[in-house]
């Protein structure tokens, strides 16, 4: 935004909890994103207008991920998705219990392919959370909405319009994960309705429909009133300050945790400039990073 003061910005937000994630006002942000209500509620807590913030729920190449034939009356094959691994032996249990194979994919069981749709459709049951889950519902396997940060249960016909806004995601993870509850999870299993879950999102998760609302998203930022040089300037100067690395806790401190750059204890002088530095360039680049070596 510093380099292009005169471009209106679309800002969007995935995650309702990181501070990387939320917006600081500036007045070249013509339009913000959610991805879900979550998103959408911190984003109207830190200031931005309801008239400027616009929900946009995560879709599906319905090209790329086609449907799976007919699910069988009882699973046979289960499939675990997962970032994290808090959860995996209890996953693990519950599955075990219920005579279901598993399979393990993710970053959290150290395991990660690029083609997710071509296996998806393997599986009558999968355990995941947000995009995961909203993909492996779309191919037609029933879906166990759960991570390692909590647990919601089958999706299914009845839920679906409720959990569809909150991205399948952390707000929904209210329960602790427990092998027993995945296993009154999987008891849940019904053919009949994850097909009911597959034609709902086939028709309302598609990547048609969520570009479309993303160029409206755009076309508005393009035709609000432009803002003063002035504020734009304030603006900027106000973001520098928050995000340059200094001794003040400030906003650059909680990016920086999240990253995992320094302990949330005060680091000393030479973690403070290695924080500096890697802050910069995950939010400037490279080159601006360079430019502010010598200053």
């Amino acid at each position: 935004m510093a380099r292009f003061p005169d471009v209106p910005v679309v800002y969007a937000c995935h995650s309702s909890t990181l501070e990387i994630e939320t917006p600081l006002p500036h007045p070249q942000i013509r339009e913000v994103v959610a991805v879900d209500e979550s998103c959408a509620a911190r984003c109207l807590q830190r200031g931005v207008p309801a008239d400027k913030l616009s929900v946009i729920l995560n879709a599906v190449d319905m090209e790329r991920f086609k449907r799976r034939a007919p699910l069988p009356d009882a699973p046979t094959k289960a499939l675990l998705l997962t970032k994290n691994k808090g959860h995996r032996r209890s996953v693990r249990t519950a599955c075990k219990k219920a005579g279901l194979l598993l399979d393990e994919l993710g970053p959290g069981a150290g395991r990660v392919i690029p083609n997710l749709e071509a296996v998806l459709g393997n599986y009558d049951l999968v355990f995941a959370t947000a995009r995961m889950a909203l993909e492996a519902a779309a191919v037609g396997c029933a879906v166990v909405v759960c991570d390692a940060r909590g647990f919601a249960g089958m999706l299914t016909s009845h839920n679906l319009r409720s959990w569809r806004p909150m991205n399948f995601g952390i707000g929904l993870l209210t329960l602790p994960v427990t092998s027993e509850r995945l296993g009154q999870a999987v008891r849940q299993y019904d053919a009949a309705d994850a097909k009911l879950v597959t034609d709902e999102l086939r028709q309302s998760a598609t990547a048609d429909r969520y570009v479309q609302q993303h160029l409206a998203a755009y076309q508005r930022a393009i035709e609000a009133p432009s803002p003063s040089p002035d504020k734009i300037a304030a603006a900027t100067a106000y973001w520098v300050e928050e995000l340059a690395v200094t001794s003040a806790e400030r906003k650059w401190r909680e990016v920086a945790i999240e990253l995992g750059l320094i302990a949330r204890r005060r680091q000393r002088g030479r973690l403070l400039t290695r924080a500096r530095r890697l802050v910069l360039q995950r939010i400037f680049g490279r080159k601006a990073t360079q430019g502010q070596a010598g200053r």
